[in-house]
């Protein structure tokens, strides 16, 4: 497991408080994701777990919590290309990356709304874990900007693995900040 989680510049009260209403509208909607991943006991705490996440912790509590209370399956099916289906190890980081992609997702669109609130054009796009190397196929993000209404409405619309802004993307550290 990473030691170090994501680097948030504006994980503050106001910004969790708002992370806690986007993960209510989402339940509200029934538009919380649960990934193909979780374990039947996974499946079960993955609100619980996540909601608690935005209100005390981070990332980096999230996918602790997903690991010792294995909330992750060990094996799940692959599609064969001759066709069949076999079973495989799920990664081991798998906790992170989801761990990472759904608390960074509840805060970027938190961030979103803190900008549309006092007026803030743009987001840009940053690196909130340089201890890890960025993937170079996303390293073309950092320092590009983004519209917050057009990303709130995004990530409100899309899970984190098929939006069209590009973020958030687990496993990448991209996130995003003022300016």
């Amino acid at each position: 497991m990473s030691k170090i989680g994501l680097k948030l510049e504006n994980l503050d009260e106001k910004t969790r408080q708002l992370m806690d209403e986007e993960f209510k509208l989402d339940q509200k909607n029934k538009k919380l994701y649960f990934s193909p991943r979780l374990s039947e006991k996974g499946e079960n705490m993955y609100q619980n777990l996540l909601e608690n996440a935005i209100l005390y912790g981070n990332d980096t509590t999230l996918a602790t919590e997903l690991k010792t209370e294995d909330a992750i399956k060990v094996k799940e099916k692959r599609m064969m290309a001759m066709g069949g289906v076999i079973l495989v190890d799920v990664p081991k980081n798998a906790n992170e990356a989801l761990a990472e992609g759904e608390f960074n997702r509840y805060y970027i669109r938190a961030m979103c709304r803190k900008a549309i609130d006092t007026g803030i054009k743009k987001l840009q796009i940053y690196n909130a874990n340089p201890e890890r190397e960025t993937p170079a196929e996303y390293k073309r993000l950092i320092g590009k900007h983004l519209d917050p209404k057009e990303l709130l409405n995004d990530l409100r619309n899309h899970s984190y693995v098929d939006g069209t802004s590009g973020i958030p993307v687990p496993q990448t550290g991209l996130t995003v900040k003022f300016g």
